[in-house]
């Protein structure tokens, strides 16, 4: 294994960790956007993040993971490895929630409305 496929690794695991659920205030919050000072919106962008890492630290102490765990492991490079995968996790999940929340993660929806 190289970095780049542990990176890659790492980058699905977030992308699918990046669909966290958001509680009702959250998802209330999102949908007035516009109407947020930018610490609240900082606050909202943070509490999202945190879920979404949150939920993925959660899901390493299941099965699944330590397959991963132990592939990443068995390379004599494993530190390495281990470092691009982290790095693949954090730009998945901030990749996968900017995606799926532009108006939050400062995506073009933000910006047309701020125009308008």
């Amino acid at each position: 294994m190289n970095q780049r496929t542990a990176y890659a690794m790492g980058r699905d695991r977030g992308l699918f960790f990046a669909e966290v659920e958001i509680t009702e205030e959250q998802e209330k919050a999102r949908e007035d956007i516009d109407a947020l000072s930018s610490i609240e919106l900082n606050d909202l962008q943070e509490d999202i993040l945190n879920a979404a890492y949150e939920s993925e630290s959660e899901g390493r102490s299941f099965t699944p993971f330590e397959f991963t765990a132990h592939e990443l492991n068995e390379y004599p490079n494993s530190e390495g490895l281990w470092g691009s995968y982290e790095e693949g996790v954090n730009m998945g999940i901030k990749k996968g929630l900017k995606a799926r929340f532009p108006e939050v993660f400062g995506g073009t929806k933000r910006r047309a409305k701020k125009r308008s």
